[in-house]
């Protein structure tokens, strides 16, 4: 070995790092990260989970909603059932108009009930007299007719047609008392 860290005629070089033979390439140092590839299919797999977790997102707010309404509709037309049967109950005499779009009950001590259809709405008008008492709308969503039937043997019918479907309309049946006996 010479001063120049060279072994004689071996090919060799002493370094401090290790030997190498002289005029080979560097060999490559493993690295800890990721390849571009790697990245690339990481990023659209995530990308189509994104996707497919949002359109089920929307899916379920979408059901939601129509639940809510459906419920919301649902929660009405009872209310609107019960209170009927309740006017129905306490009334002496009802009657409709010709078409049936108004129905008029009559109620003991000049008090009387009125429903009538508004739009998407059924109105119910409670009166005293000449004056207003209570007002209450029953709402429901694709309302497209309301009849009010009143029958020979005091049966009062109410038939709604909901979203078109005139085949087959909500029915909403009450009996009415009659007549009572005068109070003693």
């Amino acid at each position: 070995m010479n001063g120049s860290g060279r072994v004689q005629g071996s090919g060799f070089r002493v370094q401090d790092s290790g030997v190498r033979r002289l005029g080979m390439r560097r060999q490559k140092v493993a690295r800890g990260g990721y390849t571009l590839i790697e990245v690339l299919v990481v990023i659209s797999i995530n990308s189509i989970l994104l996707a497919v977790a949002l359109t089920l997102l929307g899916l379920l707010l979408k059901s939601e909603r129509h639940g809510r309404r459906h419920y919301e509709q649902t929660r009405s037309v009872l209310r609107l059932a019960n209170d009927l049967r309740d006017a129905a109950a306490n009334a002496d005499q009802a009657e409709s108009d010709v078409g049936g779009a108004i129905l008029r009950l009559r109620l003991p001590g000049e008090r009387a009930v009125e429903f009538t259809r508004d739009e998407d709405r059924i109105r119910r008008v409670e009166h005293q007299g000449a004056a207003v008492v209570r007002r209450e709308a029953y709402h429901v969503d694709g309302l497209s007719g309301v009849r009010f039937l009143v029958s020979a043997d005091k049966l009062i019918s109410v038939e709604l047609n909901v979203n078109g479907e005139s085949a087959d309309p909500w029915r909403i049946d009450a009996r009415l008392a009659g007549l009572r006996p005068a109070a003693k």
